[in-house]
């Protein structure tokens, strides 16, 4: 395609407009309006064909998506330190109807990762009730040294993956992701997740017995959950999938429909402290569920060295359901701590730990 540039004031920024923007006169590119991405990746292509964006240097005019849908038939590509800013809310990347593919991809996914990717400020929107019976993702990145904040990426068959081989080191923080079909985020190891609402991911029955169906799904190791993450509706809010030395601290579960963790296949040296769990509003009559539970623990790969201290499991509001076990080990677990947390209302059983492990040690909880 070829790229016709408007005589507008920007310097090295990049400034592009959806056909609809009310800022179309301050913009060097306007979108289509349709099949948005083929102009989107001719215009990333080209700034990346510049010499001084090859890998080492870095150096990659920002790309400003002013107010207004984008809205696309086919993936988006991220390349290498591509820096994709919208301008709030406001700009939303659209999937239009029958397109079901991924919206954000990284360039040449399957064959390696991209470096020091940025996006911030916008909405991923993937239709989904117009984008059935196919699996896509919002935004699904193989990445070093991410940077991602204030997105919502809602209405996909899934919303955000960040996993796979060779990823590590990257940021999420201050977003949404929710109403996403079968899960909302996988994330990869050395990931740190702050500041973000997960809520009503994988509540359709179409996934009700998916081991994956959930708010967040850590696969890889030294992944941080921490600080004012809020969980809400999902089916389950964390799954741990054999993963190890995750830091899962200072967060809002509530108001889920299953379990708010779930340690599965191998569980190593967690730490899920100074959380808030709270009751299960939308399953009123189930108190099958444990609030975290360990399952399925591989009898060679085990459940160890796991520290759950200094929460609370409290469920004080009326009509609010409460749990089987607040924390339930199972056959291979050991050695894991559990200590100093707060158990008030919100569990059925005549104790709210159910210890397996012999050295696994359970004291000074208030119950």
């Amino acid at each position: 395609m070829s790229l016709t540039r408007r005589a507008v004031p920007g310097g090295g920024i990049i400034t592009i407009a959806p056909r609809k923007s009310l800022q179309k006169s301050a913009a060097r590119y306007v979108l289509p309006g349709t099949d948005d991405q083929e102009t989107l990746n001719d215009i990333i292509q080209d700034i990346h064909s510049n010499p001084n964006a090859s890998f080492g240097n870095w150096m990659v005019p920002k790309i400003q998506l002013l107010d207004g849908d984008i809205n696309i038939s086919g993936s988006v590509h991220v390349k290498d330190s591509s820096y994709i800013e919208g301008s709030g809310y406001n700009t939303r990347f659209f999937l239009q109807s029958g397109s079901r593919c991924d919206m954000l991809v990284s360039d040449n996914y399957d064959s390696g990762i991209v470096y020091f990717p940025t996006l911030k400020e916008f909405r991923v929107d993937g239709n989904h009730d117009n984008n059935r019976d196919q699996d896509f993702w919002g935004i699904k990145i193989k990445s070093q040294e991410f940077e991602f904040c204030h997105l919502i990426v809602e209405n996909c068959h899934s919303g955000i993956k960040l996993d796979g081989e060779g990823t590590y080191g990257g940021y999420f923080r201050d977003g949404f992701v929710k109403n996403n079909h079968a899960k909302g985020m996988v994330a990869g190891g050395d990931t740190t997740i702050t500041g973000t609402s997960f809520g009503d991911n994988a509540k359709s029955e179409e996934v009700l017995w998916n081991w994956d169906a959930c708010g967040l799904l850590i696969n890889g190791w030294n992944t941080q959950v921490v600080g004012n993450n809020h969980f809400a509706a999902n089916r389950t809010d964390i799954v741990g999938n054999w993963a190890a030395y995750a830091l899962i601290q200072g967060n809002i579960f509530e108001a889920g429909l299953w379990e708010n963790i779930v340690m599965q296949g191998r569980a190593w040296g967690y730490l899920i402290n100074n959380n808030r769990f709270g009751g299960r509003r939308n399953t009123l009559s189930d108190t099958s569920r444990s609030s975290i539970k360990f399952k399925d623990i591989d009898a060679s790969e085990k459940a160890f060295g796991n520290q759950i201290c200094n929460n609370s499991f409290t469920v004080y509001e009326s009509g609010d359901c409460g749990y089987n076990y607040c924390v339930e080990e199972s056959t291979n677990c050991d050695n894991n701590l559990i200590t100093n947390n707060t158990f008030i209302n919100g569990y059925t059983q005549a104790n709210p730990v159910l210890k397996v492990g012999e050295n696994t040690q359970v004291s000074m909880n208030i119950i």
